[in-house]
């Protein structure tokens, strides 16, 4: 095999496999980018999520307190007296 014909292979095989391997390397980082900032996105909306949850919670316990509480003065002073429809 001549030096030219060495250089053909190599300028055929070679630069063009390692464009390609380039490529495929910046597509791949490109991707972890991406799922980086998905993984940041979906953090953020547990965290949003879970805050939210919490702020139900407090309120179903404060409906239910007000609730007992009713129940109780009811209990104790009897049912109010029903309003006239008009």
């Amino acid at each position: 095999m001549t030096v030219e014909e060495l250089l053909k292979v190599v300028s055929l095989v070679f630069i063009p496999s390692t464009g390609a391997v380039v490529w495929l390397l910046s597509q791949v980082y490109g991707l972890r980018g991406d799922l980086r900032e998905i993984q940041a996105i979906l953090r953020h909306d547990q965290e949003s999520m879970h805050r939210r949850t919490l702020k139900i919670e407090a309120d179903l316990a404060e409906l239910s307190a007000a609730m007992r509480e009713l129940t109780m003065d009811i209990a104790r002073n009897g049912s109010p007296p029903a309003r006239a429809k008009n």
